[in-house]
This record gives C-alpha cells, structure tokens and sequence, in this order.
C-alpha cells in the first residue's frame, strides 16, 4: 500500500516565499517533484518487520537533501542508514531518483498511522523572462538574456502523506511456554568445546540466532534441563553493522557450563521459539545434544615442586657408597666464550622480519574491519578512484560532442567525492555549501576553484542556448585540478 502527495504551486518554501513566482511557473513545476511513503505492508502482527521506502522523485534540480524524519507513534523505527539513487523515465520526462529505506515494528495492537515523512532540500529554479519583455525586440540583447539564465535556489520543505497500518496481536494458540517475544524468521545454531574435559572445568557453549526481525530483542534461548552442571551467566554480542543496513541480523550468546562429576555425557538440547509472521504460527529450533566426555578429575597427589615452566622436578637420585656425589655429571656441549645468539644478524633480521609481518595483518585485519563496518569510511575510501573514472567518463562525452551529459557527469562525479570527504549527502554539496567548507577548513585555493567549477556547471546545465567546446574544455582542465587536490584534502 502507498500513499503520496506531489509538490504543486500552493506549496510554500521553508524561507515563507511561494514556490512559483506566477502561473505560468506554478504550471511549469507543478507535478515536478513526488515525495512518497511506501509501505510494503497495510497489515501486520505486533513485532513484525515493516520495510518502508521514502521517495523523491525529481525532474528540477534539488540540493542539500536531508535524511527523512518519519512520525511513528506507536513503532519502533530503525534509522535510516543508507540511500539509492537513479534515474526514470515516466510519460518521455526524466526523473532524478533518490530512495531512502528503514524498518519499522509495531509495539501495540490497532489501527496505527504510519507517517508522515519529512524532508528538506533546496530546488535550483531557472528565473523566467517576464511576459512585458517578449516579443520586443529586446531579447536580442545578450546581457539581457544571460541576467534571466541565473538559476535560483529557493529552500523547500518536503511532506508525504500518511499510511494507515492494520497492527493485530498474536495469537494465544500454540504458543510455546518459552517464547519470549521474537517475531521474525530466525534459524538457531549450537556449537560447545573443548569436547573432552575434567570434571570440575569449564566448556564453553555458544548459541547463535541469526535472521530477519528486530535481532536486539531476541533473549537467550533455553536448555532442555542444565542438571550436572554448573550453570553461568552468558556473554551476548549482537552484529548490529549488517542488521542496520537491511541484512538478517545476528545475535550470539556464550554460555561457560561446569560438568559435576564423570556421569555427565552430553550437553543439553537448546530450544528456541519465535512466532512466524509469513505463516501465521509459532516455530521451535531445537539443536543438540552434544555429546561430551567428561574425566574424573585427577585426585591431588601431595606437594609438588613446579618450576616456572611447570614441569614437576624429581629429585636428583642418591648415589650411595660413593664419597663425593658431583653436581655435574658431564661437561655438555662447547662454544666461545661471550657468544649470545642473540646479537647475529641473523636473529635480529629474523625477528625484525616476524615484526613487520605481524604489524602488517593487525594493519591490514584492522582495516578491512573498518571498510566492512564504518559506512563513512568505506565510502571515503572507494571516492578517490571513482572520481578519476567520472573523470574518464566525462572526458569520453567531451570528445562525443555530448556537452550537456559531459557538464552533468562531472558535476555529480565533484559532488560524490566532496560528499565523501566531508561524510554528506551527494545532493547536498552545492556552491552555497563550498563557504561553509571553505570555514571549515578547505584551503583557500581549493575552495575557489570548486566554487567556479560549480558555476561553470550550473551554466551549463541550466542556461540557454550551446557551450562552446573551447569554455567545455577549460572546465575539463578545472576538474582535474580540483579532484587531484580534493583527493590530497585530509577531510573529516
């Protein structure tokens, strides 16, 4: 089910001036923007995953797009943690597509309302000439026509409409005596070692749940029976990163048990039970037993002497009938006075050598960690490299004869790697922004040259009438400037 409300002239920008400045402009924009709340599900159970998609379709320009804010009283909503763009053509008119997705749960029975979303952004308006001047004679003039090809930005505030959701509670029949609330589709996974102990030490049983649902509320599944053993409290750790962006969540519990005596021969069977919203019906995972072999534990035989590797010292044997026992039987093996091993090349280029390569994978795990876990950080790396393929991209256009997609490709391709660097929203990166950076640190140079590279752009896009190849260009020659010295910028 999807509801939505389309931009029209009545709309009013977030400054309090009218979004058209008369009715010829009113017609122009009205039905150019679609700003949407979708809804996969009009009916639901109280805990089940609702995956909603907030989108913007645009056929003007919008900058400095927000994140959406969705009103959700009653639900739960994960934040929204990442976005798609793309591009539509609907009835010959070409759309800029841009998707934001989340999940939502309900917390309660009924009939709840879902929305609205919000956002803002900024729309990038070509000023139109006034009727009284057409038609003259005067728009011969070159100056008059280029006053009237400056592009307005004009601050918006984005509404969708709101969706009812049909929320009904679970069903009491069949409900096993240890569900605890998870709704989803899970599996359940069980894994316990060292498989062969003493009595009296420690195994450690690690249970895993893993699938689509709110993972964070998923409790500890429960043993069979825990007799003959001691029982701990478990370590929980929930993976969150993937669950965040849409993947099936995970979450893992680690149980120490202490078996009491021989007797004990497997660790219990685990059980775990979840309530099914694809079929309406509660499901328990159950794995194990696992079968374990358990020692007797091994009984103290008096006081040892241990040494500091922990071997037992035997005492040396007593020889009799011999006057003088030697505390030295034999003089062992020979070598140069004052000769350490430790002072070869070869150990210290040995151990030098095992150093470097240990730093090496801690550097190397460190970062791969990071790039599967800091969505910032991932991004900001992949953005030098493809910059210099928008680069690639845009020069093949340019020597196309393809002037207007060449200025477009490299105004987006400047946009992604100024929002990668400073962690925003593609959209968001205009020349309005290029001051705030320019505040914020960005060298001076750099800040110049980004911001007439943004108006050659806008020029471009947005004027009337041809670019001429020789202005295309210098703009080329511009980029590469700005890119190769963004690429150096330290960024966040």
């Amino acid at each position: 089910m999807r509801k939505h409300v389309l931009l029209t002239a009545v709309w009013l920008a977030a400054a309090g001036g009218a979004l058209a400045d008369g009715p010829d402009e009113a017609k122009e924009l009205a039905g150019a923007v679609s700003f949407t709340l979708q809804v996969k599900k009009d009916h639901a159970y109280v805990g089940e995953e609702i995956p909603v998609t907030v989108r913007l379709m645009s056929r003007v320009t919008l900058n400095d797009v927000s994140y959406p804010t969705l009103a959700a009283t009653g639900f739960t909503v994960r934040r929204f943690a990442s976005h798609r763009e793309g591009r539509e053509l609907v009835e010959g008119r070409r759309f800029e597509i841009i998707e934001f997705d989340t999940v939502v749960y309900a917390g309660t029975a009924g009939e709840l309302v879902l929305g609205p979303a919000r956002s803002t952004c900024t729309m990038v308006v070509r000023r139109r000439i006034p009727r009284s001047l057409q038609g003259r004679g005067v728009l011969d003039d070159s100056l008059l026509r280029d006053v009237y090809a400056i592009s307005e930005r004009r601050p918006l505030e984005l509404t969708s409409g709101s969706v009812v959701v049909n929320v009904v509670p679970l069903p009491d029949e069949g409900r096993p005596e240890d569900f605890d609330g998870a709704v989803g589709s899970y599996k359940l996974e069980v894994d316990a070692g060292p498989l062969e102990v003493e009595a009296g030490e420690p195994l450690t049983v690690t249970m895993t749940v893993r699938g689509n649902g709110n993972i964070a509320l998923v409790t500890l599944p429960g043993m069979v029976s825990d007799d003959g053993f001691k029982v701990y409290e478990p370590q929980v750790k929930t993976n969150t990163v993937e669950w965040e962006r849409g993947a099936p969540g995970e979450r893992t519990f680690e149980q120490v048990l202490i078996p009491d005596d021989e007797s004990v021969t497997a660790v219990p069977g685990v059980s775990f039970s979840y309530f099914d919203p694809a079929t309406g019906e509660y499901r328990t995972a159950r794995a194990g037993p696992i079968p374990i072999t358990v020692l007797p534990a091994e009984e103290d035989g008096g006081t040892r002497i241990v040494d500091v590797l922990g071997y037992g010292l035997e005492p040396d044997p007593e020889m009799l009938g011999r006057d003088i026992v030697y505390i030295k039987g034999s003089p062992g093996g020979f070598r140069r006075a004052g000769a350490r091993m430790y002072g070869t090349p070869a150990f210290l280029v040995f151990h030098g050598a095992a150093a470097l390569a240990f730093l090496a994978v801690v550097t190397a795990g460190r970062r791969r960690r990071r790039l599967e876990e800091d969505v910032a950080y991932a991004r900001l790396a992949r953005a030098p490299r493809q910059a210099q393929r928008g680069l690639v991209h845009a020069g093949e256009l340019l020597q196309q004869g393809q002037v207007r997609d060449f200025y477009e490709t490299v105004h987006q391709t400047v946009q992604e790697l100024v929002g990668a660097i400073y962690d925003l929203v593609p959209g968001s990166v205009t020349r309005d922004r290029v001051s705030a950076l320019a505040a914020d640190g960005l060298e001076e140079d750099v800040a110049r040259d980004l911001d007439a590279l943004f108006d050659a752009c806008d020029r471009a896009r947005f004027a009337p009438g041809e670019t001429e190849r020789e202005e295309a260009e210098e703009t080329m020659l511009l980029s590469h400037r700005v890119i190769s010295a963004l690429s150096r910028s330290p960024g966040r």
